[in-house]
């Protein structure tokens, strides 16, 4: 039995990548159930959810949010990025400058509000409050000059 969980984990890191992010994390996921011995019931036992919910995920019927990805990761006791393929979670690359180019150093003009942190003009003046004026023609009060 072993031995059909290690071809069936081979054969998905060969398939081709035409299918959506959703699609391959799902693979993920069952490849890493299946390495445990983990079942689909296990697992939504251990989430708290139906096992249709996770049906619905793992199938692609349902996409796979970021809060989802944790709660299955945390289930299964690995890291959320032990669930995503590997060529999504590649290093990212550092490219050099081109040679012919040169690094420029931007400065600000004196004074320019981004390069100080306090501002060095003058302060604005306080706002005034207005006082409020009555309300006319509410009940109980009259208005001027009424008679």
């Amino acid at each position: 039995m072993r031995t059909a969980h290690k071809t069936y984990a081979m054969a998905v890191e060969g398939k081709a990548q035409s299918r959506s992010l959703t699609e391959r994390v799902a693979e993920e996921i069952r490849v890493v159930m299946i390495r445990r011995g983990v079942t689909g019931k296990q697992l939504a036992a251990s989430l708290g959810v139906s096992s249709a919910w996770i049906s619905y995920r793992l199938t692609g019927t349902q996409p796979i949010d970021l809060t989802d990805l944790e709660r299955i990761a945390v289930a299964l006791d690995v890291s959320v990025m032990d669930l995503i393929p590997r060529d999504v979670r590649a290093e990212p690359t550092v490219t050099q400058p081109e040679q012919g180019f040169r690094e420029v150093t931007r400065t600000r003009p004196p004074g320019h509000p981004a390069g100080s942190t306090r501002p060095t003009g003058p302060r604005r003046p306080q706002r005034r409050t207005h006082q409020t004026s009555p309300v006319y023609g509410t009940a109980g009060q009259a208005y001027p000059n009424s008679r």
